[in-house]
């Protein structure tokens, strides 16, 4: 009984030695388990991380050749914009130079109209001074000579000094009207180049650009030319 008692002890000692020489390995393979599982969750979450990464490069790149393609079409934009302004401006500058042009040969002529019919009176009125001088005749005389002509003659006199002022009121109401439509000309030629500075301003063109500066008139409606009849 002792003896099978010992035996029993031997063998429980020697499962003893042997489950202690096991566990070591065991408790370092568990140990090594749980390192292997912790890395690779950390691989895992990595993992993820790289994905998400990736899908915001995809992303960031799918958006900058956008924003490429976008920026080319805008510099396509961009260039037809300049040549179209371009284009305009090199219209606008030939249609206003040559309204400017027209508009100030059209002032000149008007202004020669009514120097030339001024001129043509200011002659009558010498010719008609000539006349008075070799016939040796004064305002006052013959302002005396219409006063006993007009006793004589009445209605005679009345009739040629009303045809008179009728010629006179004739060539006055001319020269009114060639000063108005000089005075119109200019004004529109004025307005003109205020709305070719304005548009100029607008298209941020400098008048200096251009090369010329339009000429701004100062002819304005006043009573200078008329013909008086006395």
């Amino acid at each position: 009984m002792k003896k099978r008692e010992a035996q029993n002890e031997k063998l429980m000692y020697e499962i003893a030695q042997e489950n202690k020489r096991l566990s070591e390995p065991l408790a370092r393979s568990l140990k090594e388990v749980e390192t292997l599982r912790g890395a690779l969750a950390a691989y895992d979450k990595d993992k993820a991380s790289l994905a998400a990464a990736k899908a915001r490069l995809a992303a960031a790149e799918k958006r900058i050749k956008a924003l490429e393609w976008e920026g080319e079409v805008l510099t396509q934009r961009l260039a037809a914009a300049s040549d179209e302004r371009d284009a305009l401006r090199a219209k606008f500058e030939s249609g206003v130079y040559d309204v400017v042009q027209r508009s100030g040969l059209k002032s000149m002529v008007l202004e020669k109209r009514v120097a030339a019919l001024s001129g043509a009176l200011e002659l009558k009125e010498a010719q008609l001074g000539e006349v008075l001088a070799a016939a040796h005749l004064d305002p006052a005389t013959l302002q005396q000579a219409r006063v006993r002509a007009a006793v004589r003659a009445g209605a005679g006199r009345a009739l040629v000094s009303g045809r008179l002022e009728e010629v006179l009121s004739v060539k006055n109401a001319t020269i009114r009207a060639l000063q108005a439509d000089v005075a119109k000309v200019s004004k529109a030629h004025n307005d003109l180049i205020r709305v070719y500075e304005a548009k100029l301003a607008q298209f941020g063109v400098p008048p200096e650009e251009l090369g010329f500066r339009p000429l701004v008139t100062t002819t304005a409606l006043g009573p200078a030319g008329l013909v008086s009849g006395q």
